[in-house]
């Protein structure tokens, strides 16, 4: 049976190995969207086309997304929905 000390030593070099291992890792993270420093180009916000006809294609381009994702939807449903056909 291990003494106390073992067991504390043990303990020690496991939280040293996990140390390392974590700051071996840490070093590999990507930087975040907020430590970017790469700027913003404002300008082409105001030439975005906002006219009606412009405003109806993007609605209409929305609007068939939304019908694709709901037949996709019913579809997914039916599969989950499915009954096993008993076997012979």
């Amino acid at each position: 049976m291990l003494t106390k000390k073992a067991i504390i030593v043990l303990f020690v070099i496991v939280v040293i190995v996990a140390g390392i291992f974590y700051w071996r890792n840490s070093k590999n993270v990507a930087p975040s969207i907020r430590e970017s420093n790469a700027p913003v180009d404002l300008s082409a916000i105001s030439k975005t086309d906002v006219s009606d006809v412009s405003l109806g294609k993007d609605m209409s381009a929305i609007d068939s997304q939304l019908n694709a994702l709901d037949t996709d939807a019913s579809s997914i449903d039916q599969g989950l929905n499915d009954q096993p056909m008993p076997q012979q």
